[in-house]
């Protein structure tokens, strides 16, 4: 009698078992479906949606890196820059060869001026034989630097990234932050008009080109390239206010 009881209970115990794996793996393919509609909804720039589908989905799905990132890119969207963070360092914990989830954590530390977190972050992912686009990170690390205002280590930052990827904007960009702050219109004029001729659409190199000579004080051409930038930027941009705000004041 005592053999029957625990037999009945050892199969008992194994349905039981079963039962909760396929309740589990139920649940699961639920959380895929709503992050897999959240995804849909990301590419339709719905953020909000989005967001509120993977935050739905990650009460199930706790391991997947993918899904921390892309809740981490929402949040970074929306300038939710601290919960950002959160989600992009658990991304880089789930899997340590996941680097463009450690060069985002360290962007997300540029936006709130945390620059040796972010200094960090970047070298990490710049010194990594895994991590594919290492120019991403080198270009952020000379933001970083830009920010501690190390101009010179700044500069051969963002010149190490536009010696990987000669055309990285993000870069020149950059480097001509720095020249601007440092007073060399001269290099950043040179580097603008040859960038020009092989980007001639690229709106960021018009508002480069717009600040620097204004700066100088050639208020004509400034004008040419602010009124460029107003053609190119979407109107809901900062740029686009910049370069209607330039434009009153030099007329």
């Amino acid at each position: 009698m005592k053999k029957i009881f625990i037999s009945v209970l050892c199969i008992l115990t194994l349905v039981s078992c079963v039962s909760s794996y396929e309740t589990q793996m139920r649940q699961k393919k639920i959380a895929d479906a709503i992050y897999q509609e959240g995804k849909v909804y990301f590419s339709q720039k719905r953020y909000s949606i989005a967001l509120g589908k993977m935050l739905e989905a990650e009460k199930t799905i706790k391991d997947d890196q993918f899904l921390q990132y892309d809740i981490g890119m929402i949040y970074m969207i929306k300038e939710r820059y601290k919960s950002a963070a959160i989600h992009f360092a658990r991304a880089f914990k789930l899997d340590n060869n996941f680097f463009p989830a450690l060069n985002s954590l360290g962007a997300a530390y540029l936006e709130q001026k945390q620059w040796d977190k972010a200094i960090t972050c970047f070298k990490q992912c710049s010194l990594s034989l895994f991590y594919a686009t290492p120019h991403y990170s080198i270009a952020n690390l000379g933001w970083a630097y830009l920010g501690k205002r190390e101009y010179n280590t700044s500069e051969s930052y963002f010149l190490k990234a536009l010696k990987h990827v000669p055309n990285y904007l993000s870069a020149l960009h950059g480097l001509i932050s720095v020249y601007l702050v440092i007073n060399r219109e001269d290099l950043a004029i040179s580097r603008l008009e040859k960038a020009l001729k092989k980007l001639p659409d690229a709106m960021i190199i018009h508002y480069d080109l717009a600040r620097t000579y204004e700066k100088i004080g050639q208020y004509s051409r400034a004008k040419i390239f602010w009124e460029k930038v107003t053609k190119e930027a979407p109107e809901n941009s900062n740029f686009f206010r910049e370069a209607e705000d330039r434009l009153s004041k030099i007329l």
